[in-house]
């Protein structure tokens, strides 16, 4: 395999005077910009001022950015979300064109009946509902995700979806996509991968699903979770969720995470309920509150672990399916020693499905103290009790930093995200020096005990690629192919 010299290949993205002439030429221009609206959440000091922005309005312009960006060897760093805190490096620590995708906020088809939507990256989930609605449809989207967030850079790295019932493959609630490779060229993957345009192929009846069959290779699934480093997504046909015609929701509380993670397994099992969650006290009450003081008396309230459940009912006979899936939860409960009610601590379970409708402007995380480190990854569903405790004995020797823990289950709860959320308050420095202490330690310890960091982040990333160095090779090699002189979000992952 040969070497990539990556310090030459970051200079020559580093032209002393860059040439935009081209650029303009194209029809794109280059604005200036400060640094401020792209800065992440926790700056680290080290970002670097972008050389410009600019703001392509469509497939064609950024393929030709890109094509330009190739010749000039200037790096590429992409934003498609609105301003706003960035959680996950979103920004460089060298001079880089910024490329703001944030215009590109069209919903460009829906078929209410067959549930698919295309929308380009500008779209944020505090939009798309509303453009969704008169098909009878709303987005599937993560817990209380910020308003300004973009759908498609969501999904591209697949935060975790409330409805894991309706979640069969990785790739969900991805379709077809047109990206655009860091070679310049225009791709389409998926059910997209076809002749004609959007519109003919949409007139035709076609609604870009998910590539099939042993033939049916999907890029897509190569540059989800990429961070950017391999392609551009310029749009995307995604999978939306029905509006039910009833739906009703429960809290199961209990004092350990163990028999709510054993009962969460079985409701998946028997295919009841659609959405689920389990949380901390602390966790659901900066889900149900705005200020510090009442998630505190909120989550006093609370038992120390609570299963959600959401019962839909989308088709015919409504009551009747909400009916039995509730005596089946019932019962399920009980055989555990639980109970599952309409509310505690005095807060309903329906509650959330008014939250997640209008989500919020803020990181609801930032709630419980000011600030917050997470620690995230995958895992089993039985096996997250041993890695919950991990996490209680190191935040027990840290003063000023409270613990609150987040299970998702995914894939029909084959597995699930469990997150470590460690707030604290943001002025207090010997607080923010032990939040960033205990993330770190919690990091190594529970990736060897078996945590599978599939989204590895920052410093996360060495950690990560280190559990199997022979992948490493390979990831390079996939590099050199869609992105060749390594202009697209440089030094984002640690096989670049």
């Amino acid at each position: 395999m040969p070497a990539f010299p990556r310090q030459a290949a970051l200079r020559r993205h580093r032209p002393r005077t860059p040439d935009f002439g081209g650029l303009r030429a194209s029809g794109l221009n280059v604005e200036e910009a400060s640094l401020s609206a792209y800065l992440p959440a926790r700056p680290t000091g080290r970002e670097a001022p972008p050389l410009g922005v600019v703001r392509p309005r469509g497939t064609q312009e950024v393929a030709a950015l890109v094509r330009w960006a190739r010749e000039q060897g200037m790096a590429l760093t992409t934003f498609s979300s609105a301003p706003g805190p960035r959680r996950r490096g979103a920004t460089a620590e060298q001079p880089t064109l910024f490329v703001d995708l944030g215009g590109m906020d069209q919903m460009l088809k829906v078929d209410g009946q067959d549930a698919v939507a295309v929308i380009e990256p500008g779209v944020t989930f505090g939009a798309l509902d509303a453009l969704l609605a008169p098909q009878g449809l709303r987005a599937f989207k993560p817990l209380l995700p910020r308003a300004g967030k973009s759908v498609l850079a969501s999904y591209l790295e697949r935060e975790p979806t409330l409805q894991s019932s309706e979640q069969w493959d990785v790739v969900d609630p991805f379709g077809g996509a047109q990206l655009v490779f860091g070679t310049g060229e225009t791709f389409r993957t998926g059910g997209a991968a076809i002749s004609g345009s959007l519109d003919e192929n949409w007139a035709a009846g076609l609604r870009y699903l998910t590539a099939v069959g042993p033939a049916g290779t999907d890029f897509l699934r190569v540059v989800q979770g990429s961070q950017g480093t391999l392609a551009i997504l310029c749009w995307a046909a995604i999978l939306c969720e029905r509006l039910p015609l009833l739906e009703e929701a429960c809290f199961v509380g209990a004092d350990s995470l163990a028999p709510l993670a054993r009962l969460s397994l079985e409701l998946h099992r028997r295919r009841i309920g659609r959405a689920t969650f389990i949380a901390s006290g602390v966790h659901l009450a900066a889900v149900l509150e705005t200020e510090p003081e009442r998630i505190a008396e909120v989550a006093a309230g609370l038992p120390p672990f609570v299963l959600y459940v959401q019962l839909a009912a989308c088709s015919e006979f409504p009551e009747e399916r909400i009916a039995y899936q509730r005596e089946d939860l019932a019962h399920l409960a009980a055989k555990a020693g639980l109970a599952a009610v309409d509310e505690l601590g005095g807060r309903s379970a329906q509650e959330i499905s008014a939250l997640q409708a209008r989500p919020p402007a803020d990181d609801y995380k930032d709630r419980i103290a000011g600030a917050h480190r997470s620690v995230f990854f995958l895992t089993q569903l039985d096996r997250v009790e041993r890695f919950v405790a991990l996490a209680q004995e190191r935040v027990a020797r840290a003063p000023g930093v409270t613990l609150s823990v987040y299970v998702q289950p995914r894939l029909h709860g084959r597995n699930c995200h469990l997150e470590f959320v460690l707030a604290h308050d943001p002025d207090a420095t010997f607080a923010v020096a032990a939040a960033d202490g205990i993330a770190a330690d919690l990091a190594e310890a529970c990736c060897a005990q078996g945590g599978f960091f599939s989204r590895p982040y920052g410093a996360w990333a060495e950690m990560a690629f280190r559990r199997n160095s022979t992948i490493l090779p390979l990831l390079r090699e996939t590099k050199s192919i869609f992105d060749p002189d390594h202009i697209l979000n440089p030094g984002r992952l640690g096989f670049q």
